[in-house]
């Protein structure tokens, strides 16, 4: 058997708890204030293992993204016709528009790979702004498709200029 601990590392003692076979140990720290959880030195076996759980994998930034500006009331995804520019998928690309809101008026955004283009209005012409490969640390693309989300989130829907219905195109 591994070497167990008697006591946490903030001094208070642990109590040991064990399932399965072979036995799977956790501790847990008796003090209200540290709470840790520990495992004997040696066990490969975590939290996940010793509950009989497995870890969900985390939902990508841009599925999240996508979910909330799903449920914005007037706020519409559509599927766009043409693959993606960084890992060709056909069915995983999506566009919302933004309006009233021009920074950005439109983006695509893929479901796949989280590459966005958000595109301004700049002098009457539409110009795209490519990103999305870091969501960790965003870049332009993300950042204004996030701030257009949430600027388009608290306009109001009794809003005259609040639209009613449009279309993309190709």
């Amino acid at each position: 058997m591994n070497e167990r601990p008697k006591t946490c590392a903030c001094g208070a003692r642990v109590r040991w708890e064990y399932r399965g076979y072979p036995p799977s140990w956790l501790a847990t720290c008796e003090s209200d204030a540290c709470g840790e959880i520990t495992r004997p030195a040696g066990q490969l076996t975590g939290l996940e293992d010793f509950l009989g759980i497995s870890a969900k994998p985390a939902t990508p930034p841009w599925i999240r993204l996508f979910l909330k500006a799903w449920s914005i009331e007037g706020l519409a995804w559509e599927h766009w016709p043409s693959p993606c520019p960084e890992c060709d998928r056909h069915d995983l690309v999506f566009a919302i528009d933004l309006a009233p809101i021009y920074e950005p008026r439109q983006a695509t955004l893929c479901l796949n790979c989280g590459m966005v283009a958000a595109r301004f209005m700049t002098q009457g012409h539409l110009t795209d702004l490519v990103g999305g490969y870091d969501w960790a640390a965003p870049d332009q693309a993300v950042v204004a498709l996030r701030r257009g989300i949430k600027e388009r989130s608290e306009r109001d829907p009794d809003d005259p200029t609040y639209p009613q219905g449009w279309s993309f195109g190709p």
